[in-house]
């Protein structure tokens, strides 16, 4: 990114998430200052004392504290007149985030969430695909995402992190939030949730580490996402079912495959994590110097992630559908 004058972009949190933004944003030739509770902060940056002092002076700010504190973090960002991007989920609750993005829109401040899977070249091609008619009108879709959680960050403790405990705002549904993320982003808002929410495994968590959804879209489409801790083979992927044809996209092939009656031809969507994250910041602090926003996810639409998860924490619990906020 090339300005004459840096950004200045605060990061609050510098656990493994907070430490990889503040590397990118370095990356991006910005100058970084970061808190942390513990002191630590990632080469190359500067340290502050408080969120305040963070905030002091910058233009920008990531937001990638543990999920509980995401909401009352973002609102004193923009409070300082920092464009900011909140890691997912932008709350724990949806009714935490209320009036952020009304904030941001006062203050003519970019404001979104970080779902980077929105930059990657899986759920981008499926979403291009469908707007080009290529399988007419969708029907039914299915999403998975499946890890073993202690295996995430094998040098640390899985049931010290926030994805084990309820207290920081963990469990697979919160932490998986990017399924629902895309799969609303390609086939539009939810209007209904069943699901089934549960602790399952004999991992030592007091979250839910399976959660299972079935979506009713507004759009007539129905969908199921499928999300777990507990699987030792990474899957992750979408398959769309239209009229006239089928998408399906798999993180581990690397690939979109579209089949038709003219038969199936494939799409190559290469799966590098880490550049999912550069192409995110780089277009977060495009807009945040003026550029475009789009594909970014708005607090509105973040919201609206949590919603769904708001929604079938009440599903499971009643054995019923819901409706979506």
């Amino acid at each position: 990114m090339s300005t004459s004058t840096p950004l200045r972009v605060a990061v609050l949190g510098q656990g493994s998430i907070g430490s990889r933004h503040a590397g990118l944003a370095l990356a991006e030739g910005c100058e970084v200052v970061a808190w942390d509770p513990t002191g630590h902060h990632a080469p190359g940056t500067e340290s502050a004392e408080t969120p305040e002092l963070a905030l002091q002076g910058a233009d920008a700010s990531v937001i990638a504290s543990p999920s509980i504190a995401h909401p009352a973090q973002a609102r004193l960002a923009l409070e300082h007149g920092c464009h900011v991007l909140v890691e997912k989920p932008v709350a724990v609750a949806a009714e935490e985030g209320e009036g952020l993005a009304e904030l941001a829109a006062d203050r003519g401040l970019v404001a979104a969430v970080a779902m980077n899977l929105r930059f990657h070249d899986g759920p981008r091609t499926i979403r291009g695909l469908l707007d080009a008619g290529e399988i007419g009108r969708p029907v039914t879709a299915s999403a998975t995402c499946g890890s073993w959680l202690p295996g995430w960050r094998p040098a640390s403790d899985y049931r010290r992190s926030y994805s084990a405990r309820r207290e920081l705002g963990g469990g697979v549904a919160l932490d998986a939030i990017h399924e629902i993320d895309y799969v609303t982003w390609i086939l539009g808002p939810a209007a209904d949730v069943d699901a089934r929410l549960a602790r399952l495994s004999d991992l030592e968590l007091d979250v839910e580490d399976v959660a299972l959804f079935t979506l009713g879209h507004r759009s007539g489409v129905v969908s199921t996402i499928t999300l777990d801790y507990v699987d030792r083979d990474y899957r992750r992927g979408m398959r769309v079912v239209g009229t006239e044809g089928t998408l399906s996209w798999a993180w581990e092939a690397a690939e979109v495959r579209v089949t038709t009656d003219a038969g199936t031809r494939v799409v190559p969507a290469p799966s590098p994590a880490a550049e999912t994250y550069a192409r995110q910041m780089r277009h977060f602090l495009a807009a945040a110097a003026g550029g475009p926003v789009e594909p970014l996810c708005g607090l509105d639409a973040g919201r609206d992630a949590v919603r769904v998860v708001d929604a079938a924490r009440v599903a499971s619990t009643d054995g019923r559908r819901v409706a979506v906020g």
